[in-house]
């Protein structure tokens, strides 16, 4: 296409008058984007139709980043991609390249992170503290730069179906590999290291633990009571995972009467022996492990309802839930968007909206882990959004609308259950969720993220 092919050649001139200088192109990519005038002149459906009607077009990335990735000019240098996001969302990452993105259509959540590594366990696999930065809403036009390495660590919601996004990028910038892959609230990984003879491992557990297979748990027995740190934590996430979805759904295994297959109860008990089992072997370690299991569940919880959820506002909700750990970020980011409205009823009206969604289990109520959402529960969670513990909430001793009154035990008694909530427990208390009970020691103390209006 004519318009890529021309901001192409001015991306080039420029980035050989800097001697092809890596530290140069973020701002020269920036600089292109802006100039360009993208969102006056290219239609994302016209990229669409001229994918099936041009008859050329550069060799393509082999990587499956977005929904849809497609490379409308490329140098041995740099490329200008165009990627189309559905439901996308991002895992917290850096990248072994530099450059720019444009919001060509649609909106986004936008996170910086930090990370401050406090264990190397291997060239692949780090533990630290994963801080989020600053929170950014990007709206069409926006442009944000690309820094290699730690830099620039971040993650994107995609809000709306479609986002498109327009981005120059390098090739590859040799000095920021490995390309790290992030799990809050402790990991550091290399996610393109596979040792092939493990991954089938693995793969195999999986297809038995699907089959509920009881020999799975066997095998994966013998692989946490020989594996290093960084293969432990793969094999029992990938266990985990398979669990929770096996929770979310209140399915349990196959049961054909002959001892051969595992029910629900049964996982969970195995997978707690071999949480035991690893602690024996690694120590203080699977302190670290065990909140970034919980946070998994958490996530997950979250992805899958919003596949169920269209609404724009609940999915704009979702995202702060899934992305955002601070209550007060999350209310200033629903201040930003919807101004006339005040944060804290806007909180409430959507959790009481969310209640209404029936859950996948069919034991429970709502999306929310509550077998109902009732006045003390919209009395506390008020509450709580404003900043006030659970005692200071039983002193107010009324009703949500000032009339009726809300006794101390309803009060607690919602309190607990807003807790154990894996969707709004992090609106309610400050702490990160974790399984198990267990805690993991902090590397930073707590650092409110910077709100950043669109």
């Amino acid at each position: 296409m004519q318009f890529f092919e021309e901001m192409g050649i001015v991306i080039e001139r420029r980035w050989r008058e800097r001697n092809y200088s890596e530290l140069a192109f973020p701002d020269i990519a920036a600089e292109a984007l802006a100039e360009a005038g993208a969102i006056e002149k290219v239609d994302p459906q016209d990229i669409l139709r001229a994918l099936h009607t041009t008859g050329t077009l550069p060799d393509q990335h082999k990587d499956e980043f977005s929904d849809l990735p497609v490379t409308l000019y490329r140098t041995p240098r740099f490329t200008i991609d165009v990627y189309f996001w559905l439901d996308g969302t991002t895992a917290i990452h850096q990248h072994s390249f530099s450059g720019a993105f444009q919001v060509l259509q649609g909106s986004s959540i936008h996170n910086i992170y930090d990370f401050e590594e406090g264990q190397e366990v291997s060239a692949h696999f780090s533990i630290g503290q994963v801080a989020l930065e600053e929170v950014q809403s990007l709206r069409r036009g926006e442009i944000r730069k690309i820094l290699p390495g730690r830099r620039f660590i971040h993650s994107l919601f995609h809000l709306d179906r479609p986002s498109v996004t327009l981005t120059v990028r390098t090739t590859q910038d040799p000095n920021a590999l490995p390309q790290y892959t992030y799990l809050k609230p402790y990991f550091s990984l290399n996610p393109f290291f596979r040792d092939q003879v493990l991954a089938k491992k693995v793969d195999s557990v999986l297809m038995l633990l699907r089959m509920g297979h009881s020999v799975a748990y066997s095998l994966i027995d013998e692989l946490v009571s020989s594996s290093d740190f960084h293969t432990t934590h793969l094999v029992l996430s990938t266990a985990f995972e398979h669990l929770v979805g096996q929770a979310s759904q209140g399915l349990g295994a196959p049961d054909e009467g002959n001892g051969q297959h595992l029910h629900l109860s049964d996982e969970r008990s195995r997978f707690h022996e071999l949480l035991k089992k690893s602690r024996r072997r690694h120590g203080s370690l699977m302190n670290f492990l065990i909140p970034v299991l919980g946070e998994m569940q958490r996530q997950r919880a979250l992805i899958n309802l919003r596949a169920r959820v269209t609404d724009s506002e609940h999915r704009f909700f979702l995202a702060l839930l899934l992305n955002v750990d601070e209550r007060a970020t999350i209310l200033e980011l629903v201040r930003q968007r919807f101004s006339d409205k005040d944060p804290v009823e806007t909180v409430c009206d959507w959790v009481r909206d969310l209640s209404l969604i029936k859950g996948g289990n069919s034991r429970q109520a709502s999306v929310l882990g509550l077998e109902a959402l009732d006045e003390a529960h919209l009395f506390v969670l008020k509450h709580s959004l404003e900043g006030l513990s659970v005692e200071q909430i039983k002193s107010l001793g009324g009703g949500p609308n000032g009339g009726g009154e809300v006794s101390a035990g309803e009060i607690e008694r919602a309190h607990d259950s807003l807790q154990r909530s894996i969707l709004l427990r992090s609106i309610i208390s400050e702490t990160t969720a974790v399984i198990g009970g267990a805690t993991a020691p902090s590397f930073l103390g707590p650092r409110p993220a910077q709100v950043v209006s669109a």
